[in-house]
């Protein structure tokens, strides 16, 4: 029987990145993110938990080369 992670590559799940890692990844404070989400010129996120909303890594970082 696969274990969690061997299913997790088989079904290859993207890397998600949340509010913290989006602010990581483009080197903004986590309240730059909530106000561009407010303002809609965040990109939509593929869900939203009750833990806040969820993006691929990638959709963050096509986010931040676009705006360079």
């Amino acid at each position: 029987m696969a274990n969690f992670f061997e299913v997790i590559q088989m079904q290859k799940i993207p890397k998600l990145a949340g509010v913290n890692e989006a602010a990581e990844i483009l080197g903004w404070k986590k309240q730059k993110i909530v106000t561009y989400i407010s303002r809609g010129v965040f990109p939509e996120p593929i869900q939203r938990l009750a833990s806040g909303p969820i993006w691929t890594r990638k959709q963050i970082e096509d986010y931040r080369d676009s705006r360079s």
